[in-house]
């Protein structure tokens, strides 16, 4: 491979990115040797995009035809893979990290009449969309023109289809300005639009604003969404890039580095997740799959890639990636520690020693060194982990129950990079409460909700590690939702103080994801949950199922009307205390036929990009409260059949064993993503 720097020439600019988050990016892209701007200049190659809904990507999308765009973890994986030695060039080929055209969008197809005169105008007798469909081999496929092919073609490149509308859809695309998607569309001010938005943002190769495609706009001709079809064409000819297929040209092949090595699981990532520093294998992507009421973010199941050599070889490239490692982050975080590595296989151990060397730690191999300070064994042990620590000698466990040297796990050393700083909480200490096997079909089906950071990606190992099912999607098959009670803590505060006094203040002080965006995705998701009579308790009900699980030996489920945990739980618990003993005399399947939805969508991955939205308010109703009147007799199983494939959502009251009506939801402003101090 050659010594230059993947990114040398190249110039980047951000939109809509956290402070921290881009001054980390403008950090990584120097190093690689490319040029960060504030500014959109006129030699920027690509924009780092957070959020569509900016100026500078409704300008680059209409006016800037040489400008591509990408995603913050693109600029990340790349540098990642620069500094661990990676030779191959595609993978460091910043062109293959391109944000999916329909990325982060959920997008309801209702009524299209392919006959629409607008439709075949459109696609026809416009140029510039008749010669690039034909070059494409679109046009003269009579299966393109089905709401089926339109799907598949969003959904393979990175979008998610529902026939359902609800008020976390992104747009509807229809032909008919009639129907109650299209009523409810327009009462909860998500936009509809022509599906013309469908073929003009395919051959842009980046999704264009629903603004300039709004079904009732009295130019049907649909050619404002961008001012420079003739050069945006020219390019792709002159590049011969491979864009004979729709779905070919901008399905994501990007790289990823598997986060989970003990016990690989699927994770779903967004701009703040922390990738583990126990990754060591390069993945590829599976087709995204996203879900309903999920967070800003999501991504897929990944399929584990060869891993290359960890060799450390001692020429000049290897030691500027190795100094570079070493300086861009905090170098000092562990200095006076040192680590013993034991329960881990040789991979994991090279991976964790050259972190922990990289912000000043020390390594030892000798069992009774007199200068350690910590040993460190895997998360997952368990129960296990007091077998794992009688393999050391008696004078090293001597000085363990002696508390002269902490036993820890590699949660600790990624909390601690993550924050920037030493913390040695509950977290980072080894979790012997792990029950041993649960049978599958006992196994609890689990969502979570409000989740960030470095917990968002330690709860989803955790309910793994437990023997539960972690799940992605918010459905109503689930078992269990537990939610981040600081997204509320002003309100809880005030009005359910119990719910912040769980004796482990560590595990329940998590962050939240700064913006509203988290919020109502949390409020949304509590309400669907409610509606399905899915219980719903803090991450202290999980944690406290550790504990009793720890004294008894077995998994053992704690009270779940506890209000120190509780949130909601449905009438019928009424005659049960557990959730164990809740779930022996519930019918699943009577859920199921009372429901009738869609697919549900995720979340994610780095951040599922905030979808283009009208500014106006929405309504949103309380997380528990009185529904209106002319719904009060309701329920999904009195709903005609049309009703029910134009809407999911409802708002609805159900009974609840925790006072949750009476919380009044805070200002999402006041909301700020914080570092735990």
């Amino acid at each position: 491979m050659s010594n230059m720097k993947p990114l040398k020439g190249l110039a980047f600019c951000c939109t809509s990115i956290p402070v921290k988050l881009r001054e980390e990016i403008s950090q990584k892209l120097a190093s690689m040797g490319g040029i960060h701007y504030s500014d959109l200049m006129s030699d920027v190659n690509y924009l780092i995009v957070g959020d569509r809904k900016t100026d500078k990507y409704n300008y680059c999308i209409k006016h800037r035809h040489d400008v591509k765009f990408l995603k913050p973890e693109s600029i990340i994986t790349v540098y990642n893979l620069w500094l661990e030695g990676e030779e191959s060039r595609d993978l460091l080929d910043i062109n293959n990290y391109l944000l999916p055209i329909f990325s982060g969008l959920v997008i309801c197809m209702s009524r299209i009449a392919f006959s629409d005169k607008y439709l075949h105008e459109a696609l026809f007798e416009q140029d510039f969309r008749k010669t690039t469909l034909k070059n494409r081999n679109i046009i003269g496929h009579l299966e393109v023109y089905n709401s089926e092919t339109l799907s598949k073609y969003i959904e393979a490149n990175g979008g998610k289809i529902t026939e359902s509308l609800t008020i976390s859809n992104s747009c509807v695309v229809t032909t008919e300005k009639k129907g109650k998607r299209y009523s409810k569309a327009i009462e909860w001010n998500i936009p509809v639009v022509h599906p013309i938005w469908i073929y003009d943002s395919m051959l842009r190769q980046a999704a264009l604003s629903l603004d300039d495609y709004h079904v009732d706009l009295e130019n049907k001709s649909y050619v404002e969404g961008c001012m420079v079809w003739d050069k945006v064409f020219s390019i792709e000819d002159t590049t011969q890039t491979n864009a004979s297929s729709a779905v070919d040209t901008t399905k994501s092949k990007l790289p990823k580095t598997d986060i989970e090595v003990i016990k690989p699981i699927a994770v779903n990532r967004n701009p703040t997740i922390w990738n583990s520093i126990m990754a060591q294998k390069v993945s590829k992507s599976k087709d995204v799959e996203e879900n309903l009421w999920e967070e800003n973010n999501r991504e897929i199941n990944e399929e584990d890639g060869e891993q290359g050599d960890n060799d450390e070889n001692d020429d000049k490239e290897d030691k500027e990636r190795e100094a570079l490692r070493s300086t861009s982050k905090p170098s000092s975080i562990f200095v006076g520690f040192n680590f013993l590595i034991v329960g881990y296989n040789h991979s994991q151990t090279s991976i964790l020693s050259k972190v922990i060397e990289s912000n000043g730690g020390e390594i030892t191999k000798d069992t009774q060194d007199l200068s350690i300070t910590h040993v460190i064994i895997p998360s997952n042990s368990g129960r296990e982990s007091s077998t794992v620590l009688k393999t050391l000698p008696s004078q090293t466990r001597a000085r363990i129950n002696k508390s002269d040297i902490q036993v820890v796990t590699e949660w600790f050393v990624e909390r601690s990079v993550f924050y920037e700083r030493q913390v040695l909480d509950y977290w980072g200490k080894p979790i012997r409460g792990i029950p041993p096997n649960i049978p599958k079909e006992k196994s609890l089906r689990i969502c979570i909700t409000g989740f960030t950071g470095i917990e968002l990606l330690h709860i989803q190992k955790l309910i793994s590690y437990m023997g539960f099912e972690f799940c992605e999607s918010l459905t109503a098959k689930r078992d269990l939702m537990i939610v981040n009670i600081n997204l509320f803590k002003e309100t809880i505060s005030e009005k359910s103080p119990k719910l912040l006094e769980y004796k482990f203040k560590d595990i329940i002080d998590c962050p939240v994801y700064q913006g509203e965006v988290s919020f109502v995705s949390s409020k949304n998701k509590i309400n669907a949950a409610k509606k399905w009579s899915i219980p719903i308790v803090s991450l202290a009900y999980l944690w406290e199922t550790l504990e009793l699980t720890m004294k008894k030996g077995k998994l053992v489920m704690p009270d779940i009307l506890d209000l120190r945990w509780c949130m909601f739980v449905p009438r019928s618990y009424s005659k049960t205390t557990t959730l164990s003993d809740y779930m022996k005399s519930v019918e699943k399947a009577s859920i199921e036929t009372d429901v009738t939805v869609t697919e549900i969508l995720e979340t994610s991955s780095l951040p599922q990009l905030p979808s283009p939205r009208r500014g106006s308010k929405q309504k949103f109703g309380r997380i528990s409260g009185r529904s209106p009147k002319k719904d009060a007799n309701s329920s999904p199983t009195k709903a005609t059949e049309e009703d029910r494939s134009d809407l999911t959502f409802e708002e609805e009251d159900f009974g609840v064993g925790y006072e949750l009506e009476t919380v009044q939801l805070p200002n999402p402003k006041r909301l700020r993503a914080s570092k735990k101090k």
